[in-house]
């Protein structure tokens, strides 16, 4: 009923271990039969749905680098008996029925990954990233073993921006293509950044096109808006 007073039936203790940027170790959590999984900093948490007894924790592996103490999890993805794990530091596969590990790969050198759940088809994982020793690339990721299929570029520089400015958001899958969006920088007109999409062979990687989104004339709904925040270029980036 609105208005009626909740009692909590239980909780759970997150765990603390690593250094971590705030809003950006939220995952919504997942469940299955009588778990809840939830995935924060670099643990995976799954408990009990009518006790909050732990079932199973554990923490996932991360890469040796600078950028390892401010770890986050990104996204958790859950088929049959196999949780994906999408992190900064990496990518893994683990049972749901008791947390061990399958697979793990750590694909770039320094972790910068984008992903959503739209980037993951029947066999594979697609993820992007913008670290500075990996700029702008595309990878595929094999579901079954974990393993690299390939990784390519083409996400940023046909239009003469800013390698280092510019970068790629998450990937889409749909019917065999992947789509990757990217931000441009410098952008032309009133606004700080433009936007491009680019398309990719699932399979082969090759990519099939790369357009400019176009901005928005007087014909698109919201356009007397968009022009006045975008003129304001000392207090707005538009994306």
């Amino acid at each position: 009923l609105w208005g009626a007073k909740l009692r909590t039936v239980w909780k759970i203790k997150r765990e603390t271990g690593f250094a971590s940027w705030p809003g950006l170790n939220d995952v919504a959590p997942l469940t299955i039969e009588n778990k809840v999984i939830f995935l924060y900093h670099n643990f995976v948490h799954c408990v009990n749905s009518e006790t909050g007894e732990t079932i199973w924790k554990e923490r996932n592996p991360i890469v040796d680098t600078i950028y390892s103490l401010s770890n986050h999890a990104n996204e958790m993805v859950l088929e049959n008996d196999r949780l994906y794990i999408i992190g900064n530091s990496g990518v893994y596969c683990r049972n749901v029925n008791n947390g061990s590990l399958i697979w793990s790969n750590y694909p770039i050198v320094i972790p910068d990954i984008d992903w959503i759940k739209n980037g993951i088809s029947d066999d594979a994982i697609f993820i992007t990233s913008h670290s500075p020793f990996d700029p702008n690339i595309l990878i595929k990721i094999s579901k079954a073993d974990g393993k690299t299929v390939w990784s390519v570029g083409g996400l940023i520089g046909d239009f003469g921006e800013d390698k280092t400015a510019s970068w790629p958001g998450p990937p889409c899958y749909y019917n065999g293509v992947v789509y990757v969006g990217a931000t441009i920088f410098p952008g032309n007109g009133p606004i700080i950044y433009n936007g491009s999409v680019a398309a990719f062979d699932a399979v082969s990687g090759k990519r099939l096109w790369r357009k400019l989104i176009p901005n928005p004339d007087s014909s698109t709904i919201g356009y007397y808006n968009w022009k006045s925040l975008s003129s304001n270029k000392s207090s707005f980036i538009i994306y």
